[in-house]
């Protein structure tokens, strides 16, 4: 291929990567996989409250079954504490640069030896709606910062802490809380 050829398409892939990268229309409430957000003002739940501890797919206990609510809580810190600072980078996937789905990605490869999908979009719809009251360490947070549905995702620690990877500030440690965090909520879900 030439080069004037090369561009073009070199182009069109980066505008492909970029629109699919964390991007999704959001589910409309009254919807199964709506999940209502949790207001500012929602009471933070203790560390014992954040877990599910009954039903059939439910874990016994933290990570892999064999942890406290806050041993799960320190694994998931300890992972995200060497990537606090790496900057945001659209497509990113390691110290470099990482952008929010491949954060949520890399960090429950390690945490959790588990493969998520690579965008945003695709860990909301592969993933199944968790109620405020049983979210634990390890859940997955949805946000809509663009207005236009699921752009943004972060791995819920504890007492509405959780760790992303922002687009302004790189990984950072933040709280649902926060007044720009709480308007843009979509929800907690957790990974099949």
């Amino acid at each position: 291929m030439n080069r004037t050829a090369a561009a073009p398409a070199a182009i069109a892939i980066l505008i492909i990567v970029l629109a699919a990268g964390c991007s999704h229309r959001a589910p409309l409430p009254g919807r199964p996989e709506y999940v209502t957000p949790l207001p500012a003002t929602y009471p933070a739940p203790s560390t014992t409250d954040t877990m599910v501890t009954s039903g059939p797919s439910a874990p016994q206990n933290g990570v892999d079954g064999g942890q406290s609510a806050t041993q799960a809580v320190s694994v998931w810190k300890q992972a995200a504490q060497p990537w606090l600072g790496t900057p945001y980078r659209i497509g990113g996937l390691s110290r470099d640069g990482i952008d929010c789905s491949g954060f949520t990605l890399t960090l429950h490869r390690e945490v959790a030896q588990r493969t998520l999908a690579r965008t945003s979009q695709e860990q909301w719809s592969r993933s199944v709606p968790v109620s405020p009251n049983q979210v634990r360490a390890g859940d997955l947070v949805f946000f809509n910062t663009t207005g236009k549905g699921v752009s943004h995702v972060g791995v819920f620690l504890a007492d509405q802490e959780f760790v992303h990877a922002s687009t302004s500030k790189g990984v950072i440690f933040s709280q649902l809380t926060d007044p720009y965090w709480s308007t843009r909520y979509l929800g907690a879900r957790r990974p099949r």
